[in-house]
């Protein structure tokens, strides 16, 4: 089994034949309220999704990137499945970096440069 492509681990996150991300798959697959994605990524309450200019979608997408780089570091042969628990994972592990919050309560407050930026170290060492 060859090592998956990001595009191809984050493929359900997004509407066939589109590059814009569901709303509903984004809340589904982070386990999460889509009322507080809406919230969080500054859209109006009858988005159904997110195209590509959404500045804040745009660094969600950076972050389950370097989420991705950071799994497959050491598991490059990791499944899809597999990749987006431990995403979620991550993504719920109080940060003593964060001040013991979560990644994800970070990018929900919109705080998504300080969860870039501890990823961006995790990953260069």
């Amino acid at each position: 089994m060859s090592a998956l492509r990001n595009d191809q681990i984050l493929e359900d996150l997004y509407i066939p034949d589109t590059s814009h991300v569901g709303l509903g798959n984004l809340a589904k697959a982070l386990s999460i309220d889509q009322d507080k994605l809406i919230r969080a990524l500054k859209v109006t309450s009858n988005a159904d999704e997110l195209d590509p200019s959404n500045l804040a979608m745009r660094k969600w997408l950076i972050i389950f990137n370097l989420i991705i780089e950071l799994i497959q570091q050491t598991e490059p042969e990791i499944n899809k499945e597999r990749a987006f628990v431990k995403i979620r994972r991550w993504l719920n592990l109080p940060s003593i970096q964060l001040g013991k919050a979560t990644p994800l309560q970070y990018m929900l407050r919109g705080k998504t440069k300080q969860v870039i930026t501890l990823l961006e170290q995790l990953v260069s060492t």
